[in-house]
């Protein structure tokens, strides 16, 4: 996994994203960020019942007016989402932004990825895959950005580097910056 999470951050500091255009990419288009115990209040653009969450980021995928959804672990149900509005508690639910990858990362990874060209198919697929799986991992702390990093950074002064991963992993999650995968696989 240490490796993986190497190669995620090399070619995400090379300024490897993706596009529709762009199959072999390290990157995906967006990614999903999930905050746990929440529900997206409102907003539904249908419902779905007796499904999983990867169903439910599925029918979310297939609209193209969908930001997230809400997904109920205990009822098996799945919430869509056209708009986020409110945010309520709500113990079982797992709720999801739809976060897209910057258009500069995007047009970089273009210019760049003949650079990569030593790289397989199989290598880029798996660096996606690592993408959304630290999201999935990570969830999003309710902080800023900027508080995550500095939390990060006190607990590496500090010598609390399970901490510090975990931080890592949460902005890493929010952003796929370069410098914050790289980070996470020192940390790793």
């Amino acid at each position: 996994m240490r490796i993986l999470q190497i190669l995620a951050g090399a070619l995400i500091v090379l300024g490897l994203g993706a596009s529709a255009v762009t199959a072999q990419t390290a990157i995906p288009e967006y990614r999903y960020v999930y905050t746990p115990d929440t529900d997206f209040y409102g907003a539904d653009l249908g419902q779905l019942f007796d499904t999983t969450q990867a169903a439910c980021a599925r029918a979310c995928d297939a609209q193209s007016s969908c930001i997230g959804f809400t997904y109920n672990t205990r009822s098996n149900a799945c919430f869509p989402k056209s708009a986020v509005t409110r945010s309520e508690y709500f113990e079982g639910a797992q709720s999801a932004r739809k976060l897209n990858s910057s258009p500069a990362a995007l047009d970089l990874a273009a210019l760049r990825k003949p650079d990569l060209a030593f790289l397989s198919a199989s290598d880029f697929e798996q660096a996606r895959a690592l993408v959304q799986i630290n999201a999935d991992r990570f969830p999003d702390t309710g902080f800023s950005l900027e508080d995550t990093v500095a939390a990060m950074q006190a607990a590496v002064s500090r010598g609390d580097t399970p901490a510090a991963a975990r931080l890592n992993g949460s902005a890493v999650a929010l952003t796929d910056r370069g410098d914050l995968w790289a980070e996470m696989a020192w940390l790793g």
